[in-house]
């Protein structure tokens, strides 16, 4: 008797964690199962999951072997959990079934896609990230200053690593008046774990009385290109530099001696 079978069902969701998909083979012809044994053979195929970035172990030559009366048989598919964030949170790949031999079986449905979804892994979770505190207050004589990044969305740090980079833009402090040591996309690394990173920048001493005893100047973080779900809520930081306690600005008073 001729035999129908496919996948039943043909699409499959699952997600790194769960460590494999087991999908489903069914005789759709006969509800009393096969009238006949059978084998099927199956392959893999890549699509945006793909076996040579390790999202999942490829099977090539498998075999499903049903007996007379079985309905269903299934397989299992390893999925492979990295620690990476996926560009693509939802990447799929297939599973292909055919016939192994020249019997007369009809295979209907013999595709089935597997998406595999990151969203909800550790490594994607979104993470909440800025300047802590937003404002700081240096003075020349200090040299530097030293501002702090924090993660706020996970108490214990960070879920995975990710980077930032910081630029430095003049405000009534300025460069060109070698008031502070511009920064130019430098790199704050943070590691899975890390709650704070910090950096530094120099604060220039120079020998003038500023007309404005207190200058100021920003530093601006930024994400690194190309990680997804990761938020600077507090990406800018004011720097003032106060220059009234400076020797240059203190009171000098003249006249005559008697």
């Amino acid at each position: 008797e001729p035999i129908t079978v496919g996948y039943d069902p043909a699409t499959y969701v699952t997600t790194e964690s769960d460590g494999s998909v087991t999908l489903t083979v069914r005789v759709f012809s006969h509800p009393g199962g096969a009238p006949r044994p059978f084998t099927l053979v199956v392959d893999t195929q890549d699509g945006t999951a793909t076996a040579t970035d390790s999202d999942y172990v490829p099977v090539t030559g498998e075999i499903i072997q049903f007996n007379a009366g079985d309905v269903i048989q299934t397989h299992t598919i390893t999925i492979n959990n990295d620690e990476e964030c996926e560009d693509e949170p939802n990447e799929s790949f297939f599973s292909n079934i055919a016939l192994d031999g020249g019997i007369d079986i009809d295979i209907t449905i013999d595709q089935a896609v597997i998406t595999i979804n990151d969203t909800a892994e550790p490594e994607c979770e979104p993470i909440a990230v800025g300047y802590d505190p937003a404002t700081y207050m240096t003075t020349e004589s200090d040299g530097s200053v030293t501002l702090t990044v924090r993660v706020f969305s996970h108490p214990g740090g960070a879920p995975r690593p990710f980077t930032l980079v910081v630029n430095t833009e003049d405000g009534t402090a300025t460069v060109s008046d070698g008031d502070y040591t511009s920064v130019s996309n430098d790199t704050i690394q943070f590691n899975v774990g890390d709650v704070t990173q910090t950096h530094t920048i120099t604060i220039n001493d120079d020998d003038e009385c500023e007309k404005d005893p207190n200058e100021n100047f920003l530093s601006i973080i930024a994400l690194d290109s190309g990680i997804p779900d990761i938020n600077v809520t507090v990406p800018q930081a004011t720097v003032t530099i106060n220059d009234s306690g400076e020797e240059e600005c203190r009171d000098i008073r003249v006249g005559y001696e008697m």
